[in-house]
């Protein structure tokens, strides 16, 4: 392995990282948002454990990182409506935020692969 390839795959292994942060904080989130609608400390616990073991099998993962980053993109859509009557702005941030949630769940993926 030559200078340049091991400083490429330095550079990977942090974006992946730094990725997968991302990733934790958005399971978390989700987690307490079950855990609170069902008030309850199971509904809580069964989707953050759920939400981590489902993004670590391979065929299921890569169907829970789509859903998760098609959620991504109807949080940009609806932060376009809040800031822009048009229909331009939500569909370029619906976009951008699917391409982010995307990137940050191939990213985890790859951390753990």
């Amino acid at each position: 392995m030559t200078q340049a390839e091991l400083a490429r795959a330095m550079n990977q292994a942090r974006r992946d990282y730094e990725a997968s942060k991302l990733v934790n904080f958005e399971v978390v989130v989700i987690a307490a948002l079950v855990g609170l609608a069902t008030q309850s400390w199971v509904g809580f616990l069964v989707t953050l454990f759920g939400l981590f073991a489902l993004l670590r099998v391979p065929y299921l993962g890569g169907a829970v990182a789509v859903v998760l980053s098609v959620m991504w993109g109807v949080f940009g859509w609806h932060v376009g409506a809040w800031f822009h009557s048009g229909i331009g702005p939500q569909v370029a941030l619906a976009i951008v935020g699917f391409l982010i949630g995307f990137g940050a769940h191939r990213g985890y993926r790859d951390f753990w692969r």
